[in-house]
């Protein structure tokens, strides 16, 4: 759900079992086109257009449904995850990956300093309020940590990153490159990861 263009599958293609069937699916008709240019054309995969929160798809269909870094898009949370638990079969299994407090910190301070505003940030599903949200479907929920940091050593990615939100404009790129330089320290930029993964099923 909310396969995006597809990149974990594209990465992952040759580790997936000759006899899985993956169903792709977004709500975005665009992500569905991209996605199924990005996969192999080999019969493992098919592709849905589909609402989180009404899918289409008989209930006890699948053995297992991944929701990575997408359920705080969703507008009626709780229906999307009531559907994923319908469409699972008994014994299915549920990941969904989320971003926790404090995830790429230091980049937020920078862009508020530099720009003089508020960063707003995913606040809906997290690593921190995900697991109450499942445990209304889902009877065993656990959530697994992934342990990370970013060491960079260019200032320019940092930029490209910042300049990729909707909000901000090309005329912030010197107040941000100046902000950055000056947390540098003996030429790298900390960054703090705070992201992983529930598992959720029955």
């Amino acid at each position: 759900m909310g396969c995006g263009p597809a990149e974990l599958w594209e990465t992952n293609a040759e580790r997936i079992p000759a006899n899985w069937s993956v169903t792709l699916t977004d709500f975005s008709p665009g992500m569905v086109d991209e996605a199924r240019e990005n996969v192999p054309a080999d019969g493992t995969f098919s592709f849905r257009v589909a609402d989180a929160s009404n899918l289409p798809f008989e209930d006890d269909s699948f053995d297992a449904a991944t929701a990575n870094h997408m359920l705080y898009h969703v507008p009626d949370r709780d229906s999307a995850i009531r559907e994923l638990r319908r469409v699972l079969k008994p014994d299915g299994t549920l990941y969904a990956t989320a971003n926790g407090d404090g995830h790429i910190g230091e980049l937020f301070e920078v862009m508020e300093s530099a720009l003089n505003t508020s960063v707003s940030h995913a606040t809906g599903f997290t690593l921190d309020n995900g697991r109450e949200q499942l445990e209304r479907q889902f009877s065993a929920v656990e959530r697994r940590q992934y342990v990370d940091s970013l060491a960079v050593t260019d200032v320019d990615p940092l930029i490209a990153y910042i300049l990729s939100r909707e909000d901000v404009d090309e005329s912030s790129v010197g107040n941000l490159r100046k902000a950055f330089e000056k947390r540098f320290e003996d030429g790298v930029f900390h960054v703090t990861k705070n992201t992983g993964m529930f598992v959720a099923h029955e």
